[in-house]
């Protein structure tokens, strides 16, 4: 990852040709947040350009630990003609209000009931033009999301950070986003299951390739393309690889933090509204202290300016996980990632019923409880349509139900601490899609 100091075109252009001299290619260059993706086999690259470019160069660093294993695309661009025409095609119906009949395994949602979106439904199931975009392993065609693909702006952003459109470069490798997008949003349909904007559609920005990892190249590529293609909403419920916690003490972090901050800082001057998943590692993201590294089997002692990415990107919406104790009470998912001031919301994260693309199961995680948001955010969206996306983030916080922090004894990993209004477990509170639906 290669960041200049200046944000523009030229600056990109110059630095371009330092990589090629320093013996690098460039892979993808992102001129608005002055970024380049570039691949070297030179072991002296980064000082070399270091000392070739400086004053030009903000940082350089390598983004993995294991060698590029994925084959960059010839071309960025398979079939966008294609793309546009099956897009333009595919056109989401309205649900008549005040005829809702839930679907058969509606029941088993109880994450649905807890942010009130079974109520929300009496009301709206949300609008056809907001668009959700998935960042994740893909979006498999199926059944629960038949009629809500928004090809045209869908992406692979996998291989290496470079955007590939067109016929299956976006679909499911995993089942992980695909279960993702049908909490957001599974259709009404008189089958299994609903999701929490049932009329909203979805778009695919896959980053996971086939390992599963997702490395920050892609995640950049995924930010910056839906800031260019004006996506209301972004859900990213992952961690980003190798390292999942980046301090800016390591040259190599420190360039892929600049990077990803850029990236969603530029998006959200677009209007993108990142909700994310804060992680299940039961870890407080404030403090830091003792974190084990599970891609290198070791445990790092992070400092509290270490930061979880994207997570402790500036500007996202951070989501907390919630679970049923066995008297079916709310209380905090106990895998759940909490910290002070980093928490804005909580949502349902154990056992949430769902489709992976190739079953139906109850799947558990943070990365369940951020389309929760991202679904509340959608019917935000549907019911406010003027309104900004800081206005509608501002409604998403206020509008949220305060959960207090449980007695120590009832939660493991560090301590809730806080007031009921605002405390690391839950940030705000539980998100409220009734209240996102009837308050002016």
């Amino acid at each position: 990852m290669v960041n200049t100091q200046a944000r523009n075109a030229r600056a990109v252009e110059r630095m371009t040709r330092d990589v090629v001299r320093s013996g690098g290619v460039v892979v993808q260059t992102w001129p608005e947040i002055g970024v380049l993706v570039v691949h070297s086999t030179k072991a002296s690259f980064s000082s070399e350009l270091r000392s070739r470019a400086r004053g030009q160069l903000n940082s350089v660093g390598m983004t993995r630990r294991t060698p590029v294993a994925e084959v960059v695309p010839s071309s960025q661009e398979r079939s966008p003609a294609a793309a546009a025409l099956r897009s333009s095609a595919v056109t989401a119906t309205a649900y008549s209000q005040g005829e809702v009949v839930p679907d058969p395994n509606e029941i088993a949602q109880w994450g649905n009931r807890v942010i009130k979106a079974d109520q929300a439904h009496q009301y709206t199931d949300g609008d056809a033009s907001v668009t959700i975009g998935i960042a994740d392993s893909g979006i498999a065609r199926h059944n629960e999301l038949t009629g809500k693909y928004d090809e045209a702006r869908s992406v692979d952003c996998s291989n290496a950070g470079v955007p590939v459109t067109g016929e299956g470069a976006w679909e499911d490798r995993a089942g992980h986003g695909t279960a993702v997008a049908d909490v957001a949003a599974a259709r009404r349909d008189g089958f299994a299951m609903v999701g929490v904007a049932p009329n909203a559609r979805v778009a695919s920005l896959r980053v996971g390739n086939s390992a599963a990892e997702i490395f920050p190249e892609s995640a950049v590529c995924a930010y910056m393309w839906a800031g260019r293609h004006q996506f209301p909403i972004v859900n990213s419920s992952f961690t980003l690889d190798p390292w999942g916690v980046y301090c800016d003490t390591d040259p190599d972090q420190s360039a892929v933090i600049t990077a990803v901050n850029r990236s969603i800082r530029w998006s959200r001057k677009q209007g993108v509204i990142h909700v994310v998943a804060a992680g299940n590692d039961a870890y407080d993201l404030k403090l830091k202290g003792p974190y084990y590294d599970q891609q290198a089997h070791v445990y790092r002692d992070l400092a509290p300016s270490c930061k979880a990415l994207p997570a402790e990107a500036p500007g996202v919406v951070v989501v907390a996980g919630l679970e049923l104790d066995p008297s079916e009470n709310v209380r905090q998912y106990s895998h759940s990632n909490r910290g002070l001031g980093v928490i804005d919301v909580a949502a349902p994260a154990k056992a949430i019923y769902t489709f992976d693309g190739s079953r139906y199961a109850k799947l558990s995680g943070t990365s369940f409880a951020a389309p929760h948001v991202a679904g509340v955010l959608a019917l935000l969206k549907s019911t406010h349509p003027k309104n900004s996306s800081k206005q509608l983030e501002r409604r998403l916080l206020s509008q949220a139900d305060p959960i207090p922090c449980l007695a120590p004894e009832l939660t493991s990993g560090p301590l809730c601490v806080g007031t009921l209004e605002m405390n690391s477990f839950a940030g705000h509170g539980i998100v409220d899609a009734l209240d996102a639906v009837t308050l002016k």
